[in-house]
């Protein structure tokens, strides 16, 4: 994690998010179905990147995590907090630390072949990229989806 992040009120947002819905035994991938997005902006959204979180899904979060007034109360307040806060998070890399999202050991190519540091480095990098930055021609140059 990025030094000073833990503080930032977006990830604190996140992360209570995240422990409200193990509290309540909630699977990432029901949540992603239950508020109508995929499992990729949900899972950015416990990382405190809450560019998705527009008002209806925020609502529907809320009522999904929160049954009585008071608490509904304390999630409007810190996502009020969250998207307040300066700077942004806007995509993983400002959350995360580019070896922490590197595989301990090497991954193999769809030939059979291991990457390379520096192939493994791009794949971190593309990882940590907002998704919005994806495009299809930086994926097919992709070592793992270009077949190696």
């Amino acid at each position: 994690m990025k030094p000073g992040i833990e503080r930032h009120p977006a990830y604190l947002f996140g992360r209570w998010i995240r422990e409200q819905r193990l509290a309540r035994h909630i699977g990432m991938r029901d949540m992603a179905v239950l508020l109508d997005i995929d499992l990729c902006r949900y899972s950015e959204i416990e990382h405190g990147i809450i560019r998705w979180l527009n008002d209806n899904t925020a609502t529907k979060l809320m009522h999904q995590l929160f049954d009585h007034p008071q608490d509904k109360g304390e999630f409007l307040d810190k996502w009020q907090d969250a998207r307040m806060a300066e700077p942004k998070l806007t995509c993983l890399g400002d959350v995360l630390e580019l070896v922490e999202v590197l595989p301990p050991r090497p991954i193999k190519k769809k030939n059979g072949e291991r990457m390379t540091a520096e192939e493994m480095i791009e794949l971190g990098k593309f990882v940590l990229a907002p998704l919005d930055e994806r495009t299809e021609e930086f994926s097919s140059q992709h070592p793992i989806r270009a077949g190696g």
